[in-house]
């Protein structure tokens, strides 16, 4: 039966993004947003900052073990969404434009529609 019924808001496709990549990897996910937010500038048109963070205090901030740290690290960096920036635990953070350009074929391709992911 159709519905006469108009939405409250614009349809909005859901697009492949860094979380479709690192939802499975919770602590991983949660380093990565922390070190977009972190690492964003303060004026337009500057370089984005390195993210400085040891891992026991990325622990002691996500209450978690130092080793889910270390491991979630280890993900990020062997993934290529965190890139070494020359000084020890000093890292550039990838975007998931530039991560998908440098890693063909691991993105989704299609739009999902929220009412169709049910």
């Amino acid at each position: 039966m159709p519905s006469n019924l108009k939405r409250p808001f614009d349809h909005q496709p859901l697009h492949c993004s860094a979380e479709h990549h690192l939802w499975h990897h919770g602590a991983a996910l949660a380093i990565y947003s922390k070190a977009g937010a972190l690492t964003v500038p303060k004026k337009e048109g500057e370089p984005r900052k390195h993210f400085y963070c040891t891992q026991p205090t990325l622990a002691k901030f996500l209450g978690g073990h130092t080793n889910t740290a270390h491991n979630a690290m280890n993900f990020l960096r062997k993934n290529g969404w965190l890139v070494p920036a020359g000084q020890e635990d000093h890292y550039n953070w990838v975007n998931h434009a530039d991560w998908a350009r440098a890693h063909e074929g691991k993105c989704i391709e299609r739009k999902i529609v929220p009412a169709e992911a049910a």
